[in-house]
């Protein structure tokens, strides 16, 4: 009983009803930006955790998951990806992960919080690997909506690495239709676009706090080829789920052996820990249930 009072916890408080609770041995940092709370936790299963707004974003032992299956499916079905938009991910993983690709010429990051971006950078180095001091990559301070309005730059590949939340003030401009079709614009020919989105099981995929099937009612109809995909995520305690959009390219057509052919001639086969051939088969391989709702979405659309 000693023991145990003398253990402290991280409890994340969902709105959907759900606690989840994760044991700290001490906190390495945490405060207040001008748009978010935040905390960078040690944890006891996860190694470090990042904490947004009281909800774990990502954690030191699996976020290679969640950004190796937010970032590689769209950068490899692009047959050369030079130029690369990643709007959010200040910890900075999407964004190591995007340089791993050999094409990749240079790369805009977006993020309006440029004092999380610091604290990441100082205090996530397992996330980011260096990739902020990568001479490719350039940062850029402003919300999604302004920089696409401002700039009349394309890219090959667009990743959205946003925590998306319709009561959050930086990033509700996102659920705007017009967004969407501003990041379509930017969109050089050929090219991708991929974003978190939120949960997605059979449960869960229709709820507010979600958002996945509203996301997709955003987007429906500005591409020609529109996917959900899925990976678990352990300390997300959750099916996270994606979207990834092109006018040219349907991503369901790779094969396993497609997938694994082009990670090879990158020489990427033997860095990714979780991605190749049959994962990105079981990432684009929906449950029934959720192939229901999903396609239930498309026809109140």
């Amino acid at each position: 009983m000693q023991m145990n009072a003398q253990r402290q916890w991280f409890l994340e408080q969902g709105p959907w009803g759900e606690t989840h609770q994760f044991e700290i041995t001490h906190t390495v940092c945490e405060g207040k930006t001008h748009y978010q709370d935040y905390a960078i936790y040690q944890t006891r299963e996860y190694g470090k955790m990042f904490v947004v707004g009281g909800f774990c974003q990502s954690s030191q032992h699996d976020e290679y998951i969640f950004h190796e299956s937010l970032v590689h499916p769209a950068m490899i079905a692009h047959p050369r990806p030079r130029r690369v938009l990643v709007i959010g991910g200040g910890e900075g993983a999407a964004l190591r992960e995007v340089l791993r690709h050999p094409s990749v010429e240079s790369v805009v990051l977006v993020d309006i919080d440029h004092q999380l971006v610091q604290k990441c950078t100082d205090y996530l180095p397992e996330w980011h690997q260096g990739a902020y001091h990568d001479t490719r990559v350039k940062m850029v301070v402003l919300t999604a909506a302004e920089y696409l309005n401002r700039t009349h730059a394309t890219f090959d590949v667009i990743i959205v690495d946003l925590c998306l939340d319709l009561a959050c003030e930086s990033t509700r401009h996102l659920y705007e239709r017009s967004t969407f079709e501003k990041m379509k614009q930017r969109l050089a020919p050929g090219g991708i676009m991929a974003m978190q989105a939120m949960e997605l099981n059979g449960l869960t995929a229709e709820y507010a706090s979600c958002h996945h099937i509203e996301l997709r009612r955003k987007i429906a109809g500005i591409y020609r080829y529109l996917n959900s995909y899925h990976a678990f995520v352990p300390s997300l305690w959750s099916n996270r789920g994606f979207v990834i959009a092109s006018d040219e390219t349907y991503v369901n057509r790779y094969t396993a052996r497609d997938v694994d052919h082009i990670l090879a001639e990158r020489r990427l086969d033997k860095l990714l820990r979780y991605y190749d051939g049959e994962t990105h088969l079981h990432m684009f391989s929906l449950s029934k249930d959720v192939r229901k709702k999903l396609s239930l979405s498309e026809t109140t659309a």
